[in-house]
């Protein structure tokens, strides 16, 4: 049985095998490392939402811990609650800091760096949090949580001022 004769040039039908196999070659390698670069991105996303999720429940606790300093210095006159204050309430402040920093066009590292560090975030789980504070803090969850945590500040100033 025949072909019919063909209408339309195929440009590929004129190639050698070996451009055939390198062009195949080529495109899979585009489309590995393209996969590749998806899979790390998503594990610096998760890491860096972990690591938020893990800063908050620090800044939660120093809260906390603030809260029931200054009370307890405020009815008793203990100068250990009075420390315990000063102690938890860096948490909070750190986090703000590092917070601050990183809204800046050109902001500082080592600055929120510190604050984080002063917040209780382990240094390894800093770089994704940069990363995904720099970069996504427009989409709607991350928005909102920044919306709270800035709304948060004016409880810590609070607690500063009773202080």
């Amino acid at each position: 049985m025949s072909r019919p004769p063909r209408s339309v040039s195929d440009p590929l039908r004129d190639l050698s095998i070996g451009a055939k196999l390198g062009g195949m070659v080529a495109m899979f390698l585009v489309s590995t490392t393209a996969a590749l670069a998806i899979v790390a991105l998503s594990f610096t996303l998760s890491s860096g939402v972990r690591s938020y999720v893990g800063a908050e429940s620090q800044w939660s606790k120093g809260q906390k811990d603030a809260v029931y300093g200054i009370s307890r210095y405020l009815h008793t006159g203990d100068r250990k609650a009075l420390e315990l204050f000063s102690t938890a309430i860096a948490m909070p402040l750190g986090d703000r800091r590092a917070r601050l920093e990183m809204l800046k066009a050109n902001y500082d590292e080592i600055v929120v760096y510190q604050g984080f560090l002063a917040g209780g975030v382990q240094a390894d789980d800093i770089p994704e949090m940069i990363f995904l504070f720099r970069n996504f803090q427009g989409i709607d969850f991350l928005a909102r949580a920044i919306d709270i945590w800035t709304q948060a500040d004016a409880c810590v100033q609070e607690l500063l001022t009773v202080s």
